[in-house]
């Protein structure tokens, strides 16, 4: 799991990542009630490996946790949580030689998952100024200042007078 700064950072991050991000040979991501699938197989079950991308709060509000580990600080840190799985099908297991238990060392399934996650492509865009000029107006000074690293935050916190 990565833990981000806030519940809206780990929305965010799955929108902008279901809106950029793509997997080498394998396309872009399909959202499903809030979850980015990389290497989707609609209807079936896959073969080979998958990415997965969801929010660990919206998990813990759809499929609650025993009463005894409900509480504040846990429901705070899990709603910032983004969940990152590679799930690994049957024919990848045979392909990395790791279809039995005992095949598995200590550092695999880290080696695993980092390799897999290395393989997504953010898009980031040109930075056109098209861009800009499709936005409606409330929303152009935002984007400028997303573009040159500045945090809203920091932004929102100052007067801005048009």
């Amino acid at each position: 799991m990565l833990l981000l700064p806030t519940p809206g950072d780990v929305l965010a991050f799955i929108r902008a990542a279901h809106a950029t991000g793509s997997l080498i040979r394998r396309g872009r991501g399909v959202m499903h009630e809030g979850t980015l699938v990389f290497g989707d197989a609609t209807g079936r079950s896959f073969a080979r490996w998958q990415i997965v991308l969801y929010a660990k709060g919206q998990e813990i509000a759809a499929h609650r946790l025993p009463e005894l580990m409900m509480t504040s600080e846990v429901l705070e840190w899990a709603c910032r949580c983004l969940r990152a799985e590679v799930r690994l099908g049957r024919l990848e297991l045979e392909k990395q030689g790791l279809r039995l238990l005992g095949e598995w060392k200590a550092g695999a399934p880290a080696a695993m998952w980092s390799q897999k996650m290395a393989q997504i492509d953010f898009n980031e865009g040109d930075g056109s100024p098209a861009i800009l000029e499709n936005l409606p107006r409330n929303l152009r000074a935002t984007y400028a200042a997303w573009t040159t690293g500045e945090d809203i935050r920091t932004m929102l916190s100052r007067p801005t007078f048009y």
